[in-house]
């Protein structure tokens, strides 16, 4: 049988430097960049939504500075077949053009989505780009992701505060829980979707090995649970390989949503394997306290 390790960071710190015709920014020109690099446009079952996208410049002017963007790439499919003019106006439009104010720092576009029945809970991303600002010396730095998403509203105290958790499928026998068997708490993360919950613990706690407790987070997504990437364990089987890590399970639960007195999540096991073998789903009972 092979023994899980607990897995050893090494942090490298590697100098590099190489050669670029990219506008330098060195502290003399203004420089305008995406406030956050990526954020989710909620759009809400048979309604739609919308989200302000926040730009910022590292000088102001005594001007209304008016800054364009454009669509660099979306992962949505056009609703017409012209390749230099594609239309996305059936699931989102944008402000191409908007204002950072006089006297002020920062400024923002709109991007608005629309429940058509493309938009799904899968994630859809929409990148833009600066195509353009008024002023003289300006820069600009980097592209942001709106990942768009079809979302159907829970309150937020909905799903929150402290539950018991245990492994019902597959059953324990003579091994551990994958979490549990024990009370957690469920929080709303920050920087997540309204619809997304989280809780801390430890995996495999019952073998006594002593790492840190794992993120969870997770997506009540329409009746479904959607259990996120890259849940790290700190563990792994065979030294070399990649960390174990927990991930969606091949067959989510589906959950009431009316109803978060006891629901189910599934998540996968070895989603990145550290080398201990196939990949499994677990299914774990949540009962609230």
């Amino acid at each position: 049988m092979k023994k899980i390790a607990v897995l050893v960071m090494t942090l490298l710190l590697v100098a590099s430097c190489s050669k670029t015709s990219d506008p330098i920014y060195d502290g003399g020109q203004t420089l305008i960049y995406f406030t956050r690099s990526q954020q989710t446009l909620e759009v809400i079952l048979d309604e739609g939504g919308s989200l302000d996208v926040s730009v910022t410049a590292t000088q102001v002017v005594d001007f209304d500075r008016e800054v364009t963007v454009e669509l660099a790439s979306t992962t949505f499919e056009p609703q017409n077949e012209d390749e230099e003019n594609p239309d996305y106006s059936n699931n989102f439009v944008f402000e191409e053009t908007f204002v950072i104010p006089a006297g002020e720092f920062t400024g923002e576009f709109t991007v608005t989505g629309f429940d058509d029945g493309d938009v799904t809970t899968e994630n859809e991303i929409i990148e833009f780009q600066f195509a353009g600002a008024d002023g003289d010396n300006v820069v600009f730095e980097g592209r942001t992701d709106v990942v768009a998403r079809l979302v159907c509203p829970i309150d937020a105290d909905q799903f929150v505060g402290d539950y018991f958790i245990e492994q019902i499928n597959p059953p324990v026998g003579d091994g551990a829980n994958l979490f549990g068997p024990g009370v957690i708490e469920l929080f709303r993360p920050e920087g997540e979707a309204s619809t997304s919950r989280g809780f801390e613990a430890v995996y495999l706690e019952e073998l006594g090995i002593g790492q840190p407790a794992s993120l969870v987070i997770f997506d009540i997504a329409c009746g479904q649970i959607n259990v996120a990437e890259g849940i790290t364990t700190g563990l792994l089987c065979v030294q070399g390989e990649p960390a174990i890590e927990l991930g969606p399970a091949e067959n989510p639960s589906i959950i009431d949503t009316s109803d978060d007195s006891q629901f189910e999540i599934t998540i996968r096991d070895l989603f990145v394997d550290g080398g201990c073998g196939d990949a499994f789903d677990v299914t774990l009972q949540l009962t609230k306290q």
